[in-house]
């Protein structure tokens, strides 16, 4: 699928895909950061925009097409329509402050081989925790 920016119709990039089944909703968060779509196969990716990088594992809570999604005003919290009849919230706080979010899960700073996994590409490693 390819990004465009509305203002000028000039692409900006492509989404990218893993797989053939289209997107049937997208949408960006309130920072213009991440991007997240959803199709037919039941899961809800999230994209780092500015690297074209999936973030994480796609959302699997649903057992048929997402029809829609969309984040809250504060975009920590993602919600899905689902054709099973159901509307699903997600925690996607993580997707603003990876690094904090991280060390609190590591209970300890991270390493440079952690950072280098773990962290979207533009930070410099630095010790991020006491």
């Amino acid at each position: 699928m390819r990004l465009w920016n509305v203002a000028t119709g000039h692409q900006i990039g492509n989404h990218p895909s893993r797989n053939a089944i289209p997107a049937w909703s997208v949408v960006f968060s309130p920072d213009g950061n991440t991007l997240a779509s959803s199709g037919a196969d039941g899961k809800i990716q999230l994209w780092d925009v500015a690297t074209d990088r999936q973030i994480g594992s796609p959302f699997t809570g649903h057992t048929d097409a997402v029809n829609s999604v969309a984040f809250s005003p504060d975009g920590k919290t993602l919600g899905s329509g689902s054709a099973d009849g159901r509307v699903q919230l997600w925690d996607v706080a993580y997707t603003m402050d990876i690094v904090q979010q991280l060390c609190a899960s590591a209970g300890r700073s991270l390493t440079r081989a952690v950072w280098a996994q773990y962290v979207p590409p533009g930070p410099a490693y630095r010790r991020v925790c006491p």
